[in-house]
């Protein structure tokens, strides 16, 4: 009976709260590889690597997110340029060996601050060192 009981409350709960649509997304709006981190207040935190324009669904957590937080693997150099350089008539310039001579740098972007309850999309943005940033969108 007490198992019963038991059940119905968390039954209760899960619909009074919605709990079981908690979902959190991540969209890395940079041009440069970005590693997330979702920090819940009990729950174990989690961690992506998420690379240019890649968006990522965490789903399932019944936690509340105590904050949102990237480090932005920030090299200089995009996708673009090294294109570019790739397509110049220049032939002394190796691209592999100067794009590995740049040593890429973690940025921290400025973080989603919470607690937040509820399921929420976070936005990663920013085209330089200086101005990295996280927003709920």
């Amino acid at each position: 009976m007490k198992k019963i009981l038991m059940l119905g409350v968390i039954g209760l709960l899960v619909s009074v709260y919605d709990i079981s649509a908690y979902t959190h997304k991540v969209i890395n709006r940079t041009k440069y590889p970005v590693i997330a981190n979702i920090e819940y207040v009990v729950c174990k935190n989690d961690e992506k690597t998420l690379q240019p324009g890649e968006t990522w669904d965490n789903n399932g957590k019944l936690c509340i997110v105590s904050k949102v937080t990237a480090k932005v693997l920030y090299s200089g150099l995009t996708e673009d340029v090294i294109t570019a350089l790739k397509s110049t008539k220049i032939k002394s310039i190796d691209i592999d060996q100067c794009t590995a001579l740049v040593k890429p740098k973690l940025i921290d972007a400025n973080s989603y601050q919470g607690p937040y309850t509820g399921s929420g999309v976070w936005a990663i943005t920013g085209t330089s060192e200086k101005d990295f940033r996280i927003d709920r969108i």
